[in-house]
């Protein structure tokens, strides 16, 4: 699987190219995969401003993948920073959790 590929797409803002090959890999039955994958579908709507689809998709992992430990911290962080934009009192919790499970993480130290 090509994941940091994808995410160069992404940051060129060709999502175009990367939507199909995500919707396979979320698709694909490898969890670690999926649960990337599903992330990266959640940075592509980060990007473009949608922030209830980006949550969403961070949602997702952070509920249906937390034996996915590496990408389990991010889910958290980035559900979190997705529902504060949009004043969602559950963004807090998240942060909360994050700080509080994955205390030694990048992420836990963006917060």
């Amino acid at each position: 699987v090509k994941i940091g590929y994808w995410k160069v797409l992404i940051e060129l803002g060709r999502y175009d190219e990367v939507e199909p090959k995500l919707k396979k890999v979320v698709q694909s039955g490898n969890r670690e995969f999926s649960a990337r994958g599903q992330l990266l579908r959640g940075d592509i709507n980060m990007k473009q401003r949608r922030w209830e689809p980006a949550a969403l998709d961070f949602l997702r992992v952070v509920h249906f993948y937390k034996r996915q430990r590496s990408v389990h911290a991010e889910a958290l962080y980035k559900a979190g920073k997705s529902l504060e934009e949009l004043r969602h009192d559950g963004a807090s919790r998240l942060l909360e959790e994050l700080k509080n499970t994955y205390p030694d993480s990048e992420y836990a130290g963006k917060i």
